[in-house]
């Protein structure tokens, strides 16, 4: 069985990156290796959520499971360094004024958010006894909006020498229902989460081989959830997800991504074609595309989940062996 790890939880001042007006921070927790685990180069991996989830979508467990979801596997496993963040407008972050959480303040947060961590880490600072990270691979994965956000930010102001779009599509995002039609969405959240919308979401989020209290759990009253939110979840969606699928919303900010980028979706999906995406990304030399058989949108939910985790270690190991151009090289 594999060991559970301790999260470093932090909270990072975002204020002068979010620029709204009011003093914010994002929430994180950090799940690191053993330092003799870590690889060459070692890996910080970023990952951020979708709607209706936070940062505990990354490292909360399964029934049977213990070793801290995604971000501990991944730790244990591929001797990563896991950052779970939560977007602002989720889950420990600030919560401020819904109207001014646009796609630029919440994405440049976040950059502000892996400046910080990255600068802890290469100062030896994350925790004691933990050995400075210079040079790492730096990877993101969004999942959903948290693909969206992560599109916005690495098509703008790239931090990353690879990124990975878990159930996030740059070309139209949409939700599937069993007739083979899709769902829309009005402009008022709150008016798309009605009992009909979220019977279609637990056939579009979770495979049949997820548990029904699992299930339960995360669907009934979502996003709010009647208050109960698990582990998993947010009570809060920033406003600016209501873009999310509108076709080609960031379509700019991907064409503009000139890193590896890997398309990952489950055999129920919100990506209308995997095999289309490539397209969007006009820049990019290297796109991988992985579907996963008998996985629903929300991945880390699903039965075969470590065997898509493995595939997204594998995708990243090699990234690793590429020459990666400085971020002063791609901007000239």
């Amino acid at each position: 069985m594999t060991k559970q790890r301790d999260r470093i939880e932090l909270q990072i001042d975002v204020t002068d990156a979010a620029a709204i007006g009011e003093t914010v921070h994002t929430a994180v927790s950090v799940t690191l290796p053993e330092s003799g685990e870590l690889g060459s180069p070692p890996v910080v991996a970023f990952g951020w959520p979708g709607a209706g989830y936070g940062r505990g979508y990354y490292w909360f467990d399964m029934p049977g499971s213990s070793h801290g979801g995604q971000a501990g596997y991944h730790a244990a496993e591929h001797g990563w360094i896991f950052v779970a963040c939560d977007h602002l407008g989720v889950g420990a972050s600030s919560l401020p004024d819904a109207s001014k959480l646009t796609l630029d303040s919440v994405a440049a947060a976040n950059g502000a958010t892996v400046d910080h961590v990255l600068a802890l880490l290469a100062a030896g600072s994350i925790a004691p006894g933990f050995p400075p990270i210079v040079d790492p691979l730096r990877i993101a994965m969004g999942q959903s909006m948290g693909g969206c956000l992560l599109t916005h930010l690495q098509g703008t102001a790239p931090r990353f020498d690879a990124v990975a779009f878990l159930g996030w599509s740059s070309v139209h995002t949409v939700v599937p229902t069993p007739d083979g039609s899709q769902l829309t969405f009005s402009d008022d959240l709150a008016d798309n989460f009605d009992d009909h919308r979220v019977d279609t979401l637990r056939w579009a989020f979770h495979y049949d081989d997820v548990p029904d209290d699992v299930i339960v759990a995360d669907m009934t009253d979502y996003p709010t959830r009647q208050g109960n939110v698990p582990a998993w979840g947010s009570a809060t969606i920033p406003a600016c997800a209501i873009l999310m699928p509108e076709p080609g919303v960031v379509a700019e900010q991907a064409a503009a991504i000139d890193v590896p980028v890997l398309v990952a979706s489950g055999e129920i999906d919100v990506l209308p074609d995997p095999r289309a995406e490539p397209a969007a990304y006009a820049t990019s030399r290297d796109i991988t595309v992985y579907v996963q058989p008998r996985m629903a949108h929300m991945h880390n939910f699903a039965g075969n989940r470590t065997v898509f985790w493995d595939r997204i270690a594998a995708w990243a190991a090699g990234v690793s062996g590429r020459a990666r151009p400085t971020f002063t090289e791609r901007a000239s």
